[in-house]
This record gives C-alpha cells, sequence and structure tokens, in this order.
C-alpha cells in the first residue's frame, strides 16, 4: 500500500473485477487529503470508461480514498486524456514591479511624468536631490536611495494538477511556455486535454489581462506514478515586447 503523506494523493495498486452486468473492469484507488480526494471524485464524475466512483473516509481520520471502477480502460491498454484524474486552483501570486509605476508615483493627482523623470534621472547620474522637488518626489527619491527600486503587487495564479502513470501515451506538452494567453485561450487549452475549469474557478477570475503560461513541473510520487503541475500568472500589464501573444 502506498504511503500517505501530508495534501497529496497516492494511488493504491490496482485490481481488476468482473460482475456479468458491466463485465471486467478495473478499479483504482487514490487515498490522500479530503481536498485531493473531492477534486478527483468530481473531476472523475461522468468522465469517460467509469462504471462506478465512490469516495470513503479511513474512520475517524482525515485521510480519505477515492475508488474507481474503469470499464473502457484494461490492462496495458494505455491511459487517455479523458481518464486521468485532475483539479484547478487559484491561488494568489506576486507580480513585481518597478517603484515608479507605483500608485503613490504615477496615479492620477501624484507625480506628472516630467516630475518622475526628474528624480529618475538624478538617480540614474547620481547628481543628488534637487533643491526645487516636492513632497512626492522627495518620497520616491528617498524609497530609490534605500534600495526599493521595486515593490510587489497582488495577482493570480492559475494551477491544474493532474496524476498519470506510465502507460499514459501523450507527452507531457511544453508548447508555447512564456507566450500570453487570454483567459479563453487557457479554458481551450484545458478542455483539449479534458480537465475543464471548474465553474467555481471561472467565477472568480480577473477580467482582461493575460496568462503568462509557465514550464511544467513534474514530481515523481511513486515507481510507477508521475504528477504534473501547469501554472498560468495572470497580470493586466504583461509586456508584449518581453512577451509574445499565443496565436
Amino acid at each position: 500500500m502506498a504511503e500517505f503523506l501530508g495534501p497529496y494523493s497516492w494511488e493504491q495498486g490496482q485490481s481488476k473485477r468482473w460482475n456479468p452486468t458491466s463485465g471486467e473492469g478495473l478499479v483504482r484507488r487514490w487515498r490522500g487529503s479530503f481536498q485531493m480526494a473531492q477534486s478527483y471524485f468530481n473531476s472523475l464524475q461522468g468522465s469517460a470508461g467509469v462504471l462506478d466512483l465512490s469516495m470513503d473516509q479511513d474512520a475517524d481520520t482525515p485521510v480519505y480514498t477515492v475508488t474507481a471502477v474503469f470499464g473502457a480502460i484494461q490492462e496495458g491498454v494505455p491511459e487517455t486524456d479523458a481518464s486521468i484524474p485532475y483539479y484547478w486552483e487559484l491561488p494568489g501570486n506576486m507580480i513585481e514591479r518597478s517603484i515608479f509605476s507605483h500608485p503613490n508615483f504615477s496615479g492620477a493627482g501624484t507625480l506628472t511624468d516630467a516630475e518622475r523623470d526628474a528624480v529618475r534621472t538624478a538617480f540614474e547620474d547620481k547628481t543628488g536631490q534637487g533643491a526645487s522637488w516636492n513632497a512626492l518626489q522627495i518620497s520616491l527619491w528617498s524609497e530609490l536611495t534605500k534600495g526599493r527600486e521595486t515593490y510587489m503587487t497582488p495577482s493570480f495564479a492559475l494551477r491544474v494538477t493532474r496524476t498519470f502513470s506510465s502507460l499514459y501515451a501523450n507527452t507531457i506538452p511544453t508548447t508555447d511556455v512564456f507566450k500570453l494567453y487570454t483567459y479563453a485561450q487557457v479554458q481551450a487549452e484545458a478542455s483539449a486535454i479534458s480537465s475543464p475549469i471548474s465553474t467555481a474557478i471561472d467565477a472568480n477570475i480577473p477580467s482582461g489581462g493575460y496568462w503568462l503560461k509557465q514550464p511544467p513541473v513534474l514530481r515523481e510520487i511513486s515507481n510507477r506514478k508521475l504528477e504534473m503541475t501547469q501554472e498560468w500568472w495572470w497580470d493586466n500589464n504583461w509586456s508584449q515586447v518581453a512577451y509574445d501573444l499565443k496565436t
């Protein structure tokens, strides 16, 4: 039996069953936290080839087991996208920006472009603080001279995690990494791998902006199982010079 550790789900040993109504079936079980088990349970509902699905708590422990019986997947036949458990997350993220773009220095009613440029030039040329600067210019100068040339602003990441075995026939997608996606393009890519984004996640997606696709992360969670995580990072001010748009 696979060991349960932390917030992950681990696939247990597979087995086969037969009955005169549904014929032969492959039984797969995943054991882990409630959050992961619930995500697997939700994602497998209605999946192609699933004959039966259950989710059980291990006595009074925080460990849960999801059991799925597949009729279309037999031993030795590769897994398909439609049969791979997945779950989506929308965690908070942070984006680094130049201090010159901070709302306190670049928003309406703050510094003019000329006033900001005066501070920038003085800092880069090391000519010192201007004698006629206003309070905001002096405040910006103070931040720069203290080494605070950037600041962090809150953002979002959209993350999908999929678990598959060595029987999985498809390669790990690395196309369009570091390209800017619209949310509709993220949705289309999710549907292409049979991992549609849930309504709950969809309802909290920020409007506008672009999603920068990150390289996938692979984790070996047993000698025959891999877990893949793919993320897109959202921002409403990504550079379309530094990053290409997905076509």
